[in-house]
């Protein structure tokens, strides 16, 4: 193999890498995420939040909710992981006793669902 084809296998493997790596912000939400969406209008959240992709979602009480994977925490105390984010749902008094938000009155997979959608916006 020349130094020309060499070259060319390099950058066609790079990109594969590339793209395996790519999150995937465009695909369609699957069933549990378009759950964890329904939720977050039934049970509430939508009137407190906002979330520039669920145009219910117009609250000014809680903080925004867009990019929730990339927070660093939750309510400014809680380390931001999945886990952590469907516990804090569950009983947010719990993380943080004087936050204004409510417990939403929530089953655990009700709350993984919410996680499920958040994480994917």
């Amino acid at each position: 193999m020349n130094n020309k084809n060499i070259s060319k296998a390099v950058f066609i493997a790079l990109i594969g890498i590339g793209l395996a790596s790519t999150p995937s912000y465009g695909r369609a939400l699957t069933a549990f995420e378009k759950d964890g969406k329904k939720l977050m209008i039934t049970k509430g959240c939508s009137s407190c939040h906002q979330l520039t992709k669920l145009p219910a979602a117009k609250g000014l009480v809680g903080p925004p909710l867009d990019n929730m994977a990339a927070q660093n925490y939750i309510a400014g105390v809680l380390p931001n992981s999945r886990e952590n984010l469907i516990q804090f749902l569950l009983n947010p008094q719990a993380f943080h006793p004087d936050t204004a938000m409510p417990t939403p009155n929530l089953s655990k997979q009700e709350a993984q669902r919410i996680t499920d959608y958040l994480w994917k916006e």
